[in-house]
C-alpha cells in the first residue's frame, strides 16, 4: 500500500500543479501556445468534495489541457510524459494504467515517461465526445433538454486555470445562467 503525504484539497493541489509545473513547462516548450487549462469533469476533488478517502481513485496531479489542433495533442502528452517531474508536493504525478472500470491511481515511479493524468483534447472532442455538445453557446430549449444535471455540474464546477482559448468561461458561465433559471 502507498503512503502519501498529508491530504489536501484536489481543487488546491490541481491549482498549484498548473501554475508551477504545466503552465511553466508550456510556456517553455511551446512559445506563444494559445490553450485552456481547467479541472472539470467528474471527481469529487472537481467539487471540492474530496477527502482523504478520495484519494484511493483518479485523485492526484490531474487537468484537462485544450488545443485547437489536433496535431499538438501526441506532442504535448509526449512532453509531459518526459519532462513532468516524478512528484508534486510529494504526491506522485504518475499513476496506473487504466483499470477494467477505468480506474486510476497514483503510483510513485522513478522513471520516465511519466503515466500522467492530464486529458489533453480539443475543446470540441471533449465536449462533443464526453457531454454530445456541438457548440460552445447559444443554446436553444432543445439543446437545454440534452443536459443531465450531473453533466451541467461537471460542466460548471471546478476550476479553470487558464482560458487562453476564450471558450471555458463563456461557456460556462452561459451554462450557470441557464442551470439557475431552472
Amino acid at each position: 500500500m502507498n503512503t502519501y503525504p498529508k491530504f489536501i484539497k484536489g481543487q488546491e493541489l490541481n491549482k498549484g500543479f498548473y501554475l508551477d509545473i504545466v503552465k511553466p513547462l508550456l510556456e517553455k516548450k511551446f512559445i506563444d501556445l494559445k490553450y485552456s487549462a481547467s479541472l472539470l469533469g467528474y471527481g469529487s476533488d472537481v467539487l471540492g468534495y474530496d477527502t482523504e478517502t478520495s484519494m484511493d481513485h483518479n485523485w492526484g496531479p490531474r487537468m484537462q489541457i485544450f488545443v485547437n489542433d489536433n496535431d499538438l495533442i501526441s506532442r504535448i502528452d509526449n512532453c509531459l510524459k518526459n519532462e513532468l517531474p516524478f512528484q508534486y508536493r510529494n504526491f506522485p504525478v504518475n499513476f496506473t494504467d487504466p483499470a477494467y472500470d477505468k480506474v486510476q491511481c497514483m503510483a510513485y515511479t522513478d522513471h520516465k515517461p511519466v503515466n500522467h493524468l492530464i486529458e489533453i483534447h480539443t475543446p470540441f472532442d471533449y465536449f462533443n465526445k464526453r457531454y454530445s455538445l456541438d457548440k460552445f453557446s447559444g443554446y436553444t430549449n432543445q439543446d437545454w433538454l440534452k443536459f443531465t444535471d450531473q453533466d451541467l455540474l461537471e460542466i460548471t464546477g471546478g476550476l479553470v486555470f487558464h482560458d487562453g482559448l476564450e471558450i471555458l468561461n463563456n461557456m460556462r458561465q452561459e451554462l450557470k445562467f441557464l442551470y439557475h433559471l431552472t
